[in-house]
């Protein structure tokens, strides 16, 4: 049998936070040391702007699943060019099919990232 004195303890890999819609899940995990969130349910609006009125920190990174600025993004990713949809208002709409592989990719990305520290997937 093994002596909990005896353990180094060491950093939780991860944290799971529950909680109704609304309760402050994105926030408390936004203020997380070098957070990245990947929005998954497109409502970081809210949590900004509460952040904001209350003179909190917004200095998180994030990236949205549903949307690309760039298709060379989308081309990483592994998404075919043929299946890449044009642009509307400078952002490109990732088809419903390619979502969960477009998150992998931008989840890649923090995890190779010096600036990220603490990674939260909202809402999937």
């Amino acid at each position: 049998m093994k002596s909990a004195a005896d353990q180094e303890p060491t950093y939780p890999s991860s944290i799971l936070i529950l909680g109704p819609p609304g309760s402050g899940k994105t926030i408390l995990t936004s203020q997380l040391p070098g957070c990245y969130i990947l929005n998954v349910d497109n409502n970081l609006s809210g949590p900004i702007r509460w952040l904001r009125e209350q003179s909190l920190s917004t200095s998180f990174f994030y990236d949205d699943i549903h949307t690309a600025s760039e298709s060379d993004t989308l081309k990483a990713a592994g998404i075919p060019e043929a299946e890449i949809p044009e642009p509307v208002d400078g952002l490109i709409q990732v088809p419903r099919k390619w979502l969960f592989k477009h998150g992998g990719y931008l989840l890649e990305q923090a995890i190779k990232s010096d600036k990220i520290e603490t990674i939260a997937i909202d809402s999937w």
